[in-house]
């Protein structure tokens, strides 16, 4: 099995609030995808924080269940975010998806509001995360997040069945509102994306 990724990522300002990471680490490859709260405070290292957090986890420990492995991972990043919340005394946030492929199959979570898709061999395209958001007069919140508080329910990780030919999808909200998911996942290479009003980052990931 071959895993080829690539990914663009743009800033609707002067810094990106949203932040990418892979890795092909020795038990498997890892893909995240984080969204600062544009919010709270420091937006782009809340980001960037929770994602180097993960990977720095699933680096330094041994933990053969992938679901036990990802869940601790994320327990662990929480717990950074808010060592960084106490140094800085701001309110910082961050929405993020984490998908892991081992063994033939993937592991995903996600909290927020970025979104992972899947494009099965047949051409079906399924959304495979849920927003965890609330709208509040025409106002969207979220309902999940990382910022360093904990978690008032257990983190759920879902996996699936990996097979050639399969493509994912990672994308932040300023993307998927913007673009048409079905253009990025059918095309071989990924257009270029265009500046919007808000940070857009999008992560393809290909089975072959």
């Amino acid at each position: 099995m071959n895993i080829q990724i690539e990914f663009q990522s743009i800033a609707a300002g002067e810094k990106n609030g949203d932040f990418v990471l892979y890795e092909e680490l020795a038990g498997g490859t890892l893909v995240v995808l984080a969204d600062g709260m544009g919010g709270l405070s420091f937006p782009e290292q809340a980001a960037k924080t929770v994602c180097e957090a993960v990977r720095y986890y699933f680096v330094n420990n041994e933990v053969s269940n992938p679901l036990d492995l990802i869940r601790r991972s994320i327990e662990y990043a929480d717990n950074v975010l808010g060592e960084l919340c106490y140094q800085k005394k701001s309110k910082m946030g961050a929405a993020l998806t984490l998908m892991y492929i081992t063994n033939m199959q993937l592991y995903y979570t996600s909290l927020g509001d970025v979104r992972l898709y899947h494009k099965s061999i047949d051409g079906t395209i399924t959304q495979l995360t849920t927003d965890d958001v609330v709208c509040i007069e025409n106002e969207y919140y979220l309902t999940v997040c990382i910022n360093g508080k904990g978690f008032r329910n257990p983190i759920e990780v879902q996996n699936i069945p990996v097979k050639i030919g399969d493509g994912f999808l990672l994308c932040s909200d300023g993307f998927y509102k913007c673009h048409h998911i079905n253009a990025y996942l059918q095309n071989k290479k990924l257009p270029p994306l265009q500046h919007r009003k808000d940070d857009c980052s999008i992560i393809k990931v290909d089975i072959r």
